[in-house]
């Protein structure tokens, strides 16, 4: 935090501020500067009674306030105790990782929202790290499909190129295909998932996963990768996206 301006009367130089927001940052830092000056403790070791076996009381609630100080006062100090160490809560060891990490931002940007339990699923199958990707593009919905490279080029026709009625999204993709919807009806589906009307793909995936437990949905993602991936591998070869700067 930057350094007060020295001065003799606060008032006179607040008085002379016209900006609200360089009004306020003052007055953060008359704050920050009247707490240095009031507060000469640097350690928690500081705020201890002169035995060392409990809190300074008196100074606690000075600092702290009343509520505040009492709470901290509540907390026992063993010196005899286990030794003090950081904990990773993200993480059930309690141990940091980069993996762990990435997952605990990147569960925080997508913010579990209301697909959560399919989002904890997903990462929880005991199946390949592809598959659990697959299935998160199948949540986003991230994979190619003429809808999509529609909406970057116009000339290419969004209708699917089998049924030529509806746009070929993911949803149809995974649902109306010949061989999805045979795994559907063998996989013994009720009639709801299979003729169900649904807006978005991330809905129908996580309806498939609460009637399935973990083993039979990994299964039932596994085979879907299949199908899904031959399309849309096809659609890759055919648009690809190449550097401005470099020739195709």
């Amino acid at each position: 935090m930057s350094r007060l301006p020295t001065f003799s009367k606060p008032s006179r130089f607040l008085s002379k501020l016209t900006s609200p927001r360089s009004l306020g940052r003052a007055l953060l830092n008359l704050l920050a500067y009247c707490m240095r000056v009031s507060v000469k403790e640097n350690r928690v070791s500081d705020l201890l009674n002169n035995k060392k076996d409990g809190w300074n009381e008196r100074r606690m609630m000075k600092i702290y306030g009343e509520h505040l100080g009492d709470q901290i006062c509540k907390i026992l100090i063993l010196h005899n105790g286990l030794d003090d160490y950081r904990i990773w809560f993200h993480n059930t060891l309690g141990l940091y990782s980069t993996k762990s990490a990435y997952s605990c931002l990147t569960l925080k940007h997508v913010g579990f929202g209301p697909h959560q339990f399919l989002w904890r699923l997903t990462w929880k199958l005991q199946t390949l790290p592809k598959i659990k990707i697959f299935c998160w593009r199948l949540g986003h919905d991230i994979l190619p499909k003429d809808k999509k490279i529609s909406s970057i080029r116009r000339e290419i026709n969004s209708t699917c190129p089998r049924y030529g009625i509806e746009k070929e999204t993911l949803l149809h993709m995974m649902k109306n295909y010949p061989k999805a919807r045979a795994v559907l009806v063998y996989g013994g589906f009720n009639n709801n998932l299979i003729e169900g009307s649904y807006y978005r793909c991330v809905d129908w995936i996580e309806d498939v996963a609460r009637t399935l437990d973990k083993k039979a949905f990994s299964d039932f993602i596994t085979v879907e990768a299949k199908v899904t991936w031959e399309r849309a591998t096809t659609l890759s070869q055919d648009f690809r996206i190449f550097n401005l700067l470099e020739k195709p």
